[in-house]
């Protein structure tokens, strides 16, 4: 959940207990693509492109670059190049592509900021790219966790490397 967003309450379940036990009533997850998930504006697709420590993950004709953020939520961009096809051919695969994020947000880690990048190709089924997202999910996630690869420093002017 991002920061600064507050989950909303039905008064008929707020802080009510399930009957013979101490747990609460659960709010049920919000399925929405809301604007703060978004990512708008050449400022912030820019800082996901030349920020520091992003990762670049291909999956089938989708590209997601990604970087963390601190708001504790994932956000998502989408850039479609004039390539990929007609005007409602691109408009389609955006509109795949943001309700297969809608549907797998609970499941992306939270703190990312997300650009999909897409390539030439037909528009897939909604199923197809929610099995892509899933796998470029997978891969961020794994890359977050393990250290990025530090370049070999020099070795100072006297000394021979060892090859």
């Amino acid at each position: 959940m991002c920061v600064g967003v507050t989950p909303r309450i039905t008064p008929a379940l707020a802080g009510r207990r399930l009957r013979g036990s101490n747990a609460r009533v659960e709010t049920p997850r919000r399925y929405t693509f809301r604007k703060h998930q978004r990512l708008g504006g050449k400022k912030e697709f820019a800082a996901v492109f030349d920020g520091p420590g992003r990762r670049r993950d291909t999956r089938g004709p989708i590209v997601a670059v990604s970087v963390q953020n601190e708001l504790g939520c994932a956000r998502l961009g989408i850039s479609i190049g004039r390539k990929v096809g007609t005007a409602p051919v691109r408009n389609r695969i955006k509109r795949l592509l943001r309700e297969s994020f809608r549907l797998l947000q609970h499941d992306w880690p939270g703190g990312f900021d997300v650009v999909l990048v897409v390539r030439p190709h037909k528009p897939l089924l909604l199923a197809e790219y929610q099995k892509i997202l899933s796998g470029l999910m997978v891969k961020i996630c794994t890359s977050a966790r393990t250290p990025q690869n530090k370049p070999e420093q020099a070795a100072p002017a006297g000394e021979a490397r060892a090859t």
